[in-house]
């Protein structure tokens, strides 16, 4: 029974950093659209929550691809 207790809780941080990269892409392909919609203010909304999500999982490539849509070119390079 400890075993299963164990495994079970190592498998936590595992799930929980998958759906939060899954937020991260749905955030970024939500701004993606928006931008693409010319709806500009909102996509700006939608890649600064994106950038948080993106700095929360350390996920470099995404947050280079959000300063790029944000124009923030000086730290896009880093990030790819």
């Amino acid at each position: 029974m400890k075993n299963i207790i164990f495994i079970l809780l190592m498998m936590l941080p595992a799930v929980s950093c998958t759906d939060s990269k899954e937020r991260l892409s749905d955030s970024v392909m939500k701004g993606d659209e928006l931008y693409e919609a010319r709806r500009y203010s909102e996509a700006m909304t939608a890649y600064a929550e994106a950038e948080t999500m993106a700095k929360e999982v350390e996920d470099f490539h995404q947050l280079g691809h959000i300063y790029r849509k944000m124009a923030h070119t000086f730290n896009a390079t880093g990030g790819y």
